[in-house]
């Protein structure tokens, strides 16, 4: 469960709350379910300054390929279904595309190193609405510290191929505690980096995590 607050461009402010599980099973299969709550304010927008409502639905479903205690390769399909309760909130769009993950431990930085990339393409809905190709690419570095404490910097890349390919970039750096039994508590700062369709100039997220055993 987490909840985010971003500055978005041009003086628009948005909010959301996110429910997410992963489920493991038959070993190396994943399958991911995130149901979204969103906020969204703009008073420069003349008579909708705020909306809130339920978000698209989104979803992973993805195998581990391969395993090792040092490195790991999993692939999968992510997709949306526009289940937005405001146009203003969601696409509109049904999308799907494929979802690349792997990770390798460090062991001289006691961390892990994790790389996703994701593209994204519309595959139905409301004709009316945009077209969307989207591509993003993560790399982000994961490091526990005094067994209790662990932390998160990750950099994001993102090419919209619709918008004659613009792209963006943000950064986020997490600082999370294992609280009690496998619950824990997570900070996450973040910030613009560059683009004009950067998704947000600042933003800041906080949420709660249960650690799963290893599968």
């Amino acid at each position: 469960l987490s909840s985010q607050y971003a500055d978005l461009p041009h003086g628009a402010r948005f909010s959301d709350t996110v429910a997410r599980v992963d489920i493991p099973f038959r070993g190396n299969w994943l399958l991911r379910v995130d149901t979204p709550f969103h906020r969204w304010l703009d008073s420069n927008r003349p008579g909708m300054s705020s909306v809130q409502g339920l978000g698209n639905l989104s979803t992973v479903l993805g195998w581990r390929a391969y395993n090792t205690p040092e490195y790991a390769f999993f692939i999968g399909a992510a997709s949306t279904f526009p289940t937005a309760s405001d146009n203003a909130l969601g696409s509109g769009k049904y999308t799907v595309g494929p979802l690349i993950a792997t990770g390798r431990f460090l062991p001289q930085w006691e961390s892990f190193l994790f790389g996703v990339f994701q593209h994204s393409i519309s595959a139905g809905g409301d004709p009316s609405r945009s077209d969307i190709s989207f591509t993003q690419a993560n790399i982000q570095v994961n490091t526990i510290w005094a067994e209790r404490w662990w932390s998160t910097v990750q950099g994001a890349w993102q090419v919209n191929w619709e918008q004659k390919a613009t792209s963006s970039m943000t950064f986020e750096v997490e600082l999370g505690r294992n609280l009690v039994d496998r619950w824990g508590m997570y900070l996450r700062p973040g910030v613009g980096i560059w683009g004009n369709d950067v998704p947000y100039d600042w933003n800041v997220e906080v949420g709660t995590r249960y650690m799963f055993k290893s599968f």
